[in-house]
C-alpha cells in the first residue's frame, strides 16, 4: 500500500494501480485496509484516466459495505464518474440514493432550529 501511495506521489498512475491491486487481491475484502486501498486504487484509476474501472470500484464498494461511514461519499464518486462516462440512468440512480441517505440528516437538522 505505501509503495502505491509513493507512485501515485511521483504521478506514476499506471505503477501505482498495479501495487494497489497486489494488496487488494491479498486482503480480506470486509476488512478497513481492504477499503482504505480500494478507494486509493480508485482514485488512481482517476488519475490514469480510468473512469470505467474506478466506478466498477465504488459500486462494488457500496454493495459489499452499505453500513460504511464514508457511504454518500462513495455514491457522491459513483455519480461523477457515471456522469463523465455519459451514463446518465446511473447518474439519476446515484443521486436518488444520496438524496435518499441524506434526507434522514437533513430533517434532524431542521429539528434542532
Amino acid at each position: 500500500e505505501k509503495l502505491g501511495d509513493i507512485l501515485r506521489g511521483d504521478h506514476r498512475e499506471a505503477v501505482a494501480v498495479a501495487a494497489y491491486q497486489k494488496v487488494i487481491q491479498k486482503t480480506e475484502e470486509s476488512s478497513y485496509q481492504f477499503i482504505r486501498v480500494a478507494t486509493k486504487l480508485a482514485g488512481a484509476y482517476e488519475a490514469n484516466r480510468q473512469p470505467s474501472p474506478a466506478l466498477k470500484l465504488y459500486e462494488d464498494l457500496i454493495k459489499a459495505h452499505p453500513a460504511n461511514h464514508n457511504l454518500v461519499e462513495f455514491y457522491k464518486r459513483a455519480r461523477d464518474l457515471a456522469h463523465a462516462l455519459g451514463d446518465n440512468a446511473k447518474v439519476k440512480s446515484f443521486q436518488a440514493k444520496i438524496d435518499e441517505l441524506l434526507k434522514p440528516q437533513q430533517g434532524e437538522a431542521s429539528k434542532k432550529k
